[in-house]
């Protein structure tokens, strides 16, 4: 039974889902993450990881903020990853979530992505060396980000007290969003900035 957090997630999910479905479809399987298509999907997947702490922090109950919070860790460790926890997978409770996210079934894993994202801007042909050389430094500090986000989450899962809990989920929350830094308002290692720094270099999705 799902407990009062996971069925107003599954609520308060269905718009952003209905907004990440726009223009994708399930068979956009081992799509480049140096592409158009590749990065946006990385985006909306660090998007629901800051939704799912944010249920996390608001939680009512100690059980909701252990579901939420093991729901971050496997989107961040992904389905191949030490700690994750296929029981409370976020494409188990929501399938409508997987069939956007990864229709290939199986979680990437935002911190697996982001190394692998740093490897993948390194050959890419459109960037000149001093902007790769920036990316490179930038994916770093994102994945520092991701990294420390997942250690709070973690002390969050053990921690005995809901209260304890609570202040590392606040620390996780604001990795994330260093993580995430939107185009408005990016940060250092943020994907906004990331994604300003590459500006036109990135491979065009339909040009694969």
């Amino acid at each position: 039974m799902r407990t009062v957090g996971a069925t107003i997630c599954y609520v308060c999910l269905a718009t952003l889902l209905a907004a990440t479905a726009v223009g994708e479809t399930a068979a956009e399987t081992e799509v480049p993450l140096a592409s158009e298509r590749g990065f946006r999907q990385m985006t909306e997947r660090l998007r629901i990881a800051l939704v799912f702490a944010s249920y996390a922090t608001y939680a009512p109950t100690r059980a909701d903020q252990l579901l939420h919070t093991q729901q971050v860790i496997n989107l961040l460790v992904g389905e191949r990853g030490d700690g994750y926890d296929a029981g409370v997978s976020p494409g188990a409770l929501f399938p409508s979530l997987a069939a956007v996210l990864w229709p290939d079934g199986v979680i990437p894993g935002l911190i697996p992505d982001a190394r692998r994202l740093k490897h993948a801007l390194a050959l890419l042909d459109r960037l000149d060396p001093s902007r790769r050389d920036q990316a490179g430094r930038v994916v770093s500090t994102l994945t520092r980000y991701l990294d420390l986000a997942l250690d709070a989450m973690h002390v969050a899962g053990r921690a005995r007290r809901y209260d304890d809990a609570y202040e590392q989920i606040l620390r996780g929350y604001a990795f994330l969003l260093a993580a995430y830094g939107p185009a408005a308002e990016p940060t250092p290692g943020g994907l906004g900035a990331l994604r300003q720094l590459l500006g036109g270099a990135l491979e065009a999705s339909d040009r694969r």
